[in-house]
């Protein structure tokens, strides 16, 4: 749940559970090797013609691992123990519930993403019952790179892309500011709306100072995916319900926010505000559809999208709560095979009424917008 005014996008993929590479389509000339069991990226990255060559490889990899979530094949075993490449680099370590392994520049934020990851786990683990075991690593740029060196089939992690490897479970969070997440937000100052403003005022925060604060709500997304699986709600990802997995995760990490980090809530809904450029519309089981568009230099289409998802995220936890999540648990109990977007669609509503018509709503917005010959509203569906 992330976006911007056109520039700023958040890229979310399906982690497919087998072991090894992966065969991706000639066309990306990328292998994708998972790392043992788990592998989930999130992307955000600017459109500013100085990051023109980052984007090109972002959606070649993201076009990749799309494919991998849908149709993935594995073709060799390859296992990266990413837990020990990090503990290689005998970097400074403390303990705890998640223990944090860090830069010896950055030990306020490496505490910081301590104590935030640990207590969102140990919210879960509370609440529904979802025991997981993490590790994270706050690594500057040099770091970063050893840990990448030392699995050198697989396609690299722009610095500042946070992710997650295992098991064992270990995420990567940067430990600067300079990563591509903070510093494509920082890019896109121009497209504060006052709403963007409003929200960071109540928080008393200047752009920069909630730039800085976001990385958190990235690192928790991804986590939230893994989140999904072991909270048992296992229906498998396919093209027209790609978009169903991203509310999801994002929905982990909004919940927690709310009752424990509101500050970070906060910044998520302004940056979620931030004004967009010309956008286009599609229904929900077009989702996937986009990554085509993006390849082509129009990333309109996905940063909408991740619009809607936020908006509806919104309005779900103020009527559920943390209760949707029991709730798309009891839909979709006892499925652990691929499902149709109608049937995802179906479920969803039992579990959330108005899924349905929010999916209707924002059709009927791309046929308004053609028929008139018009760019749509970005007005968020709700």
């Amino acid at each position: 749940m992330c976006k911007t005014a056109g520039l700023l996008f958040y890229l979310c993929f399906e982690h497919v559970d087998n072991l090894g590479a992966y065969s991706i389509p000639s066309e990306t000339g990328l292998l994708l090797s998972s790392a043992n069991s788990g592998y989930r990226i999130g992307v955000i990255i600017a459109r500013a013609k100085e990051n023109e060559m980052a984007i090109r490889w972002i959606v070649r990899l993201t076009l990749a691992a799309t494919c991998l979530a849908l149709n993935g094949e594995a073709v060799a075993q390859q296992d990266f123990a990413a837990l020990e490449a990090v503990k290689k680099l005998n970097l400074p370590t403390e303990f705890g519930d998640v223990p944090v392994y860090f830069s010896g520049c950055c030990k306020q934020r490496a505490l910081e993403v301590q104590a935030t990851l640990g207590d969102y786990l140990r919210f879960y683990k509370e609440r529904l019952g979802i025991p997981i075991d993490f590790a994270v690593a706050v690594l500057d740029k040099d770091d970063w790179s050893r840990v990448e060196a030392q699995n050198p089939t697989h396609a690299r992690t722009p610095y500042g892309m946070t992710h997650w490897i295992g098991p064992p479970y270990v995420a990567f969070v940067p430990a600067d500011d300079g990563g591509i997440i903070t510093q494509s937000l920082l890019a896109d100052r121009a497209h504060e709306s006052s709403e963007t403003r409003a929200l960071l005022g109540s928080v008393h925060l200047s752009f920069d100072q909630a730039a800085s604060k976001f990385i958190l709500h990235p690192a928790m997304h991804e986590l939230g995916h893994r989140l999904i699986r072991e909270y048992g709600i296992s229906v498998r990802s396919q093209e027209g319900t790609g978009w169903f997995f991203e509310i999801l995760a994002s929905y982990f990490a909004y919940a927690y926010e709310k009752v424990r980090r509101p500050e970070i809530a906060t910044v998520v809904e302004a940056v979620a505000a931030m004004s967009p450029g010309p956008l286009k519309c599609l229904a929900p089981e077009d989702f996937t559809k986009t990554f085509p568009l993006m390849a082509a230099g129009d990333s309109s289409n996905f940063i909408w999208y991740q619009h809607q998802f936020e908006a509806r995220i919104v309005d779900v936890y103020r009527r559920q709560g943390l209760k949707f999540l029991p709730d798309v648990k009891a839909a979709f109990s006892g499925r652990d095979d691929e499902m149709s977007p109608a049937e995802l669609m179906a479920k969803l509503e039992k579990a959330s009424p108005g899924f349905q018509s929010w999916a209707t709503q924002l059709a009927n917005v791309n046929k308004t917008a053609d028929s008139a010959g018009n760019e749509p509203s970005n007005k968020k569906q709700q």
